[in-house]
C-alpha cells in the first residue's frame, strides 16, 4: 500500500490501515500506536496469530468433540421442552 500512495504522511497511512482493520484487531494494535505502516502491518500480523491460536484452544476439534446423547426414559413428561447448547453457548 505504502510503495503506491504518493504524497501521504505515514501517519495517513496508519489511519487508513488501521480504518480498514476489524474492530478486534485494530483495538489490540491501536494501543502500542504504530508510527509506521510497516510497524502497523507487523503488529497486525502478531495479532492475527495470537487470535488464531486462542480460537484453537478454544474450540475443540471434531475429532475431540463428543456427541451429546440424551437418556432415554420410558416415561415421556407431556410439555416438555428442552434445548441443546452449542459450543458458544457453552
Amino acid at each position: 500500500m505504502g510503495n503506491r500512495v504518493r504524497g501521504w504522511t505515514q501517519k495517513a497511512l496508519v489511519g487508513t490501515f488501521m480504518g480498514g482493520l476489524k474492530p478486534e484487531i485494530a483495538e489490540g494494535i491501536r494501543m502500542f500506536k504504530p508510527q509506521s505502516l510497516k510497524e502497523a502491518i507487523s503488529l497486525t500480523r502478531m495479532k492475527d496469530e495470537q487470535m488464531k491460536r486462542h480460537r484453537q484452544f478454544l474450540r475443540p476439534t471434531q475429532v475431540n468433540r463428543t456427541q451429546l446423547v440424551l437418556p432415554t426414559t420410558t416415561r415421556a413428561t407431556p410439555n416438555a421442552s428442552f434445548w441443546i447448547l452449542s459450543w458458544e453457548e457453552m
